[in-house]
């Protein structure tokens, strides 16, 4: 099975990207993968115009706040939109939620800036999760150290 079209990547500030995960991420998905600085709307606008098949759009950090004009922009233009939108840390101001444009897409969050802007009901708050286990945790170390306390003041000797 050869590749079905592309997935066009948006790096993050100063052009971080993990383009060995990105490059993975492609392979598994049939698609040849183009990664670009988040800046570059215009050239995503030309390939996407030129390439005329299936492509994805994929945005890290900086990159998926990209990813919103350019869905205006295709559609002002009346151009094909992607199968699938995927971003992957986007920061907590940058609006990620595609469900206007009826394209499916997954938000993969990074949860060190609380006050996601994301309305997708499926996604689990990976920091509520943390905090239950921890508080957890803390409920069994201040039990055992009750019954260290309760031991060490009934101790007869």
């Amino acid at each position: 099975a050869g590749e079905r079209g592309i997935i066009i990547g948006f790096r993050g500030i100063h052009g971080i990207f993990d383009n060995k995960s990105f490059e993975q991420y492609a392979s598994k998905r049939h698609l040849v993968p183009i990664a670009l600085d988040a800046d570059k709307e215009e050239t995503a606008v030309w390939l996407i115009e030129n390439q005329r098949g299936y492509y994805e759009l994929y945005g890290y950090s900086l990159g998926a706040k990209t990813i919103k004009p350019l869905m205006d922009t295709l559609v002002i233009e009346d151009l094909p939109l992607p199968g699938f939108i995927t971003t992957i840390g986007a920061y907590h101001t940058h609006d990620v939620d595609f469900k206007i444009y009826g394209v499916p897409f997954k938000n993969y969050f990074d949860f060190r800036d609380i006050g996601i802007l994301i309305h997708q009901s499926d996604i689990k708050n990976i920091y509520e999760i943390l905090c239950e286990q921890k508080k957890e945790d803390i409920e069994k170390m201040i039990s055992k150290g009750k019954k260290i306390y309760e031991n060490f003041f009934s101790y007869e000797g």
